[in-house]
């Protein structure tokens, strides 16, 4: 079986799962499913938030290490520019 038939077959079987607990009274937690269909849910804008703040976090640090190295750099060329008074 491909993997594809075996999710459509899983996704068959929790909704008529789904049905049975409405049909029951109760409500099957459905929360985190519906974030992968709809690209809502809580988890993954979570999942992205985390990602952003790294990556803003590394640049941040990156910026920190070398500003003293490029410091140096343009402190060396200006005196090898400035005019010898």
């Amino acid at each position: 079986m491909k993997k594809g038939k075996i999710a459509k077959a899983e996704g068959k079987r929790s909704f008529r799962l789904s049905l049975l607990a409405l049909s029951l009274g109760q409500d099957k937690g459905t929360r985190s499913k519906k974030g992968s269909r709809e690209g809502g849910g809580r988890k993954k804008k979570q999942r992205k938030q985390e990602k952003e703040r790294k990556k803003s976090e590394r640049k941040k640090n990156f910026w920190q290490e070398n500003f003293h190295k490029k410091e140096l750099i343009f402190s060396h060329l200006s005196t090898k520019i400035s005019p010898p008074f």
